[in-house]
């Protein structure tokens, strides 16, 4: 159980900086820019004996080789950039969604709270559901960008994020948590240091360039997270609402 929780949050954390990265076909080149290089998961950065292990045994490829060259842009530089959409870039997402639940799922740490969160700023006004069990208030809170679920757990330093397309598998694999009281937050008390002020975080970009190194990467980890996560019930109903998407 110890290495599945270490090897969850070691996904996590990858995926989480590789769901910002895209591929673009031109950046400014900037005396004080900042790259980054990107890699896949699993791979041997961390030399993780334990995780190594766990990967060998799950039939996960630890990659030694694939990398690629990111610039991080501020969102609003981002958004003036001319893209080049990869399909794995949207499969990202979905790996991001499949580990916020299984971070629940198969946590050690039972949830103590969850918390709808949004731009109260801009929305004050905004429908919120008053529990888990509400389905009209979760129905009509999903339909909006800027909402999420914020899920509290005892003696966990750290909320798990979940998009409300996620919510659906989550209450099917916990149903015990539907009774759940909904609070209420503004996004920006969740927010990193790297965001603006609408909360919104910036961006990897990758020149078109290394777009081939950026798609294996990407497809190197999506991979890896759907044989880490399996083949449950609630897997194949969240990667099918995505789809839709």
């Amino acid at each position: 159980m110890a290495e599945l929780q270490q090897a969850i949050q070691s996904a996590t954390q990858t995926v989480a900086l590789l769901s910002k990265a895209r591929c673009v076909r031109f950046y400014d080149q900037k005396p004080d820019s900042k790259f980054k290089t990107l890699y896949p998961w699993p791979n041997e950065q961390g030399r993780n004996i334990e995780l190594s292990s766990f990967a060998a045994s799950r039939g996960l490829p630890v990659n030694t080789s694939l990398r690629v060259k990111s610039l991080f842009v501020s969102y609003n530089a981002y958004q003036k950039l001319k893209k080049i959409h990869l399909p794995e870039v949207d499969r990202m997402r979905v790996s991001r969604a499949l580990l916020d639940v299984m971070q629940i799922v198969e946590g050690s740490k039972k949830i103590s709270g969850v918390t709808a969160v949004w731009d109260m700023a801009e929305y004050p006004e905004r429908a919120v559901p008053q529990s888990l069990l509400d389905t009209a208030g979760l129905e009509e809170f999903s339909k909006h960008s800027d909402s999420m679920f914020m899920f509290d757990r005892y003696d966990a330093n750290e909320s798990v994020k979940l998009r409300p397309v996620a919510l659906p598998a989550l209450l099917k694999a916990m149903p015990e948590i539907k009774e759940l009281v909904v609070a209420q937050a503004d996004r920006r008390e969740f927010s990193g240091e790297a965001v603006d002020k609408k909360s919104r975080s910036g961006r990897r970009v990758v020149h078109q360039g290394n777009k081939d190194y950026l798609q294996k990467v990407l497809k190197h980890t999506n991979d890896a997270v759907r044989r880490l996560v399996g083949d449950c019930e609630w897997s194949h109903d969240l990667r099918r609402a995505m789809s839709d998407l």
